[in-house]
């Protein structure tokens, strides 16, 4: 399933995907991408990822097997990405909200997320890739921070796509990060 929302305004491009079938996700995503004319490509596209425990458990696989399809779906949507011209991708890798899963799965996410930040890290060098986080990673394992650190160091010079992981991640989460860093910088005489 794709679903598709063009905030014409602001240029920026919102895909939920649902990874039901990770090769025929691909298909449909393709066709969606290359619907849009070259005019009209956005600048940003952000996607939500979902469905990867449905997908396992309607393919009888572990979780595990689930959410490594549906990581390895997206080395696809960056070269799409790449080679449609988009400039900036967001990808909603981790939820503030996933917290509340069983620890067996968010367990399962963070390994996997260190897991492409040391398996990916050439790929993403090689097309050019700059990657940035967005959200608060510190309550991820220490590991898992310095794999990312590691990778967004190596990507630093990219030039063909800025990659940005959403990373426990929420909407009221960063509204109040901000407040807190506000008052921190009132504190602190910085505003």
């Amino acid at each position: 399933m794709l679903k598709k929302i063009m905030l014409k305004n602001y240029k920026i491009f919102f895909l939920t995907l649902v990874f039901f079938t990770p090769f025929r996700f691909l298909n449909a995503a393709t066709i969606e991408f290359f619907s849009i004319k070259a005019e009209n490509i956005p600048y940003h596209v952000a996607i939500i990822m979902d469905g990867n425990r449905r997908w396992a458990k309607e393919n009888d696989l572990s979780l595990y097997e689930g959410y490594i399809k549906g990581a390895e779906a997206l080395s696809n949507i960056i070269e799409a990405s790449i080679d449609l011209g988009v400039k900036v991708l967001t990808l909603y890798v981790f939820s503030t909200e996933n917290w509340s899963r069983q620890k067996e799965e968010i367990d399962t996410l963070q390994n996997i997320f260190e897991y492409m930040c040391i398996n990916q890290k050439k790929d993403l060098m090689d097309l050019d890739v700059k990657i940035d986080a967005i959200g608060d990673l510190s309550k991820f394992p220490k590991s898992a921070q310095d794999r990312f650190n590691e990778l967004k160091k190596a990507c630093q010079n990219g030039k063909k796509l800025d990659l940005i992981l959403a990373i426990n991640y929420g909407g009221r989460d960063e509204i109040n990060r901000s407040i807190i860093k506000i008052i921190d910088d009132v504190e602190n005489n910085i505003i």
